[in-house]
């Protein structure tokens, strides 16, 4: 529905501007701008005769006099489009900048529209949000008061591979995604090739489907083998999981929201499987979660956000490490069905879109990550022994002599020591480190700076999978925790190189199941620690 800005006498008095003759329908939606400033039309244009516009609104059939008038956006006439700069130059004033966002509706319904009003406020700018006559569509209006325009931005929100589209024809200055777009995907949007070697990925939030079931039934954690084999309804009852019997209830986001995305690309497509037909599909996510904590039955999948009530069910991998769901646990990415936002940029962009790319990483911005029910990226310090089970778990006795001396020092450097959320990856295949990590490598070293932290030392532990020797691994895992250092020592060159050690631990303390797909990868990281 469009939310329009005009009176009941505004309207009336259009109207009766309009000359009496139309002629030759035109197809589409079109935006009308007032010559002498003002709010927007917008609406399926039904004719132009060249003296007034005749365009189909949610208030009904209204007609716009083309004196009075321009076109500046959508299927205009021939000849009619306004020059963008038009209403600046009746104000008086420079015109204001604009930029456009499009993909996913899963962070453009509500984090992106709500990351844009927090942007415009840090400018000291307020903001009109204007609703297209799509619901897909969004269009704001940032102004310094009283009146005079700052920055425009279009929000399109019709899934990722309309956003990568848009973005590689030069239609959408940033792409809208939620999980790490493939080369496939690149490629079905056609950049070109020097353009997509320019695409630039920023993590703007973080977020996981939680599996929900009733605080009822009693299920201490599930393997994705087991989630795809009941969302595909290979397994209709509890009672075939050992559990107290009853007839499995599936409910599901409906078709192209991101929670059931993610949950396709990481738990049935890899296992060639579908989700039931009989799925009940619902798209009010509170009323979904109220349903499952109320019936023993049923299981659900949706955004971490809506757990409310309900019973979030651990991931429980190939080793048998059962992991929760906790924002500790997403922003760490040990929960399997974590997954990060991402605004995807090419090339050289425009000074506000690259002003406001900047903005989604800084403090302000994860305070509104957060009020809009997503994990944001601040850091967190764990609890205390959290992690206790996870660093002393392998007995000496079963080690060699190396393993021994290197279990010893881990143990006594970190069993009593407290994680903090930050867990630098690498890109796949590469030593590089991955889009959030560079990011992240800011923020260690801005949260070292902070007053509150100005005692807080900090040891980079570095972990392996166990391909190759252990002892190659060892020196492996240290090197990459000493890049690391010398990346946050970089940034951060005020801070005294002694606050930050590096280790190397190898294979030990894995987090993920290495003979699991995923599981090497999830175990080639380097995790901080606050020094005892």
């Amino acid at each position: 529905m469009t939310r329009t800005f005009f009176t009941l006498a505004a309207v009336a008095s259009i109207t009766a501007l309009a000359p009496s003759l139309i002629r030759g329908a035109e197809a589409g939606t079109v935006v009308l701008s007032p010559k002498t400033g003002g709010f927007d039309f917008e609406g399926d244009l039904k004719s132009y005769d060249g003296s007034s516009y005749e365009l189909e609104t949610p208030t009904g059939s209204m007609k716009f006099p083309a004196n009075a008038f321009d076109c500046r956006s959508g299927d205009c006439p021939e000849g009619t489009r306004r020059a963008p700069d038009q209403k600046a130059a009746v104000l008086g004033v420079g015109a204001p900048s604009h930029f456009t966002i499009s993909g996913d509706p899963s962070i453009g319904d509500n984090l992106i529209p709500g990351l844009v009003r927090a942007f415009g406020l840090s400018r000291g700018e307020k903001g009109i949000e204007e609703f297209r006559a799509y619901a897909s569509e969004t269009h704001f209006h940032l102004y310094k008061p009283p009146a005079v325009p700052a920055v425009e931005v279009d929000i399109f929100r019709y899934g990722t591979e309309q956003g990568l589209t848009a973005l590689a024809r030069g239609e959408a200055d940033i792409a809208m995604a939620a999980h790490a777009v493939t080369p496939q995907e690149i490629e079905a949007a056609q950049f070109s090739k020097e353009a997509a070697a320019t695409l630039e990925a920023t993590v703007v939030a973080l977020d996981a489907v939680a599996v929900l079931v009733s605080p009822k039934r009693d299920v201490a954690g599930l393997t994705l083998s087991q989630l795809g084999r009941i969302f595909s309804g290979q397994i209709a009852d509890w009672s075939e999981l050992r559990l107290a019997p009853g007839r499995i209830k599936l409910y599901t986001p409906e078709n192209g929201v991101g929670a059931l995305n993610i949950f396709n690309a990481k738990v049935m497509k890899p296992l060639n499987l579908v989700v039931s037909p009989l799925a009940v599909r619902m798209d009010d996510f509170e009323s979904m979660s109220d349903l499952v904590a109320a019936d023993p039955d049923a299981i659900a999948i949706v955004s971490m956000a809506f757990r409310r009530e309900a019973k979030s069910v651990p991931i429980t991998d190939g080793c048998g490490i059962a992991t929760p769901l906790t924002p500790f646990t997403v922003k760490t990415e040990e929960y399997q069905l974590s997954h990060r936002s991402y605004l995807y940029t090419v090339g050289q962009v425009p000074g506000i879109v690259a002003q406001f790319i900047r903005f989604t990483q800084g403090f302000e911005a994860q305070t509104t990550v957060a009020d809009k029910q997503f994990v944001n990226q601040s850091i967190l310090i764990g609890a205390p022994a959290a992690q206790t089970p996870r660093i002393v778990s392998q007995p000496l006795a079963k080690q060699a002599g190396q393993e021994q001396t290197v279990q010893r020092r881990l143990t006594s450097e970190l069993g009593v020591a407290r994680r903090l959320s930050t867990t630098f990856r690498f890109a796949v295949g590469t030593s590089q480190l991955d889009d959030r990590a560079r990011e992240d490598v800011i923020r260690l070293g801005d949260w070292l700076r902070l007053p509150q932290n100005a005692n807080m030392n900090v040891v980079l532990a570095g972990f392996s999978d166990q391909t190759g020797s252990f002892g190659s691994n060892v020196q492996l895992s240290e090197r990459r925790a000493a890049q690391v250092r010398t990346a946050i020592l970089a940034v951060a060159s005020d801070l005294a190189p002694a606050r930050i050690e590096a280790r190397g631990f190898g294979p030990l303390a894995p987090v993920a199941c290495n003979a699991d797909a995923v599981g090497p990868e999830m175990n080639r990281r380097v995790e901080v620690w606050l020094k005892n």
